[in-house]
């Protein structure tokens, strides 16, 4: 079952498209309207961005994650105090 229907056109001598490549046209399209109608492409803060920077960090850089942490933290710190 589907939401919607989405047609792609296919111009020259295109017969199909495979699915992943329809899957990262619409995507893009998707995120190319979004960015058209909101000014951005997400709904996070510069703030927010950092903090799951920090998070993704932390759960995939192991032991230095810490030492990545306290760098943001450090250019944050830089960024407010200027």
């Amino acid at each position: 079952l589907a939401d919607q229907r989405v047609m792609i056109p296919m111009f020259g001598f295109v017969e199909s498209f495979n699915i992943s490549v329809a899957a990262a046209m619409a995507l893009k399209h998707a995120a190319d309207a979004r960015e058209a109608k909101l000014g951005r492409r997400g709904d996070l803060t510069a703030k927010e961005q950092k903090i799951l920077q920090s998070i993704y960090y932390a759960k995939h850089l192991g032991a230095r994650a810490n030492d990545m942490v306290q760098s943001l933290l450090e250019r944050e710190r830089n960024a407010v105090s200027k």
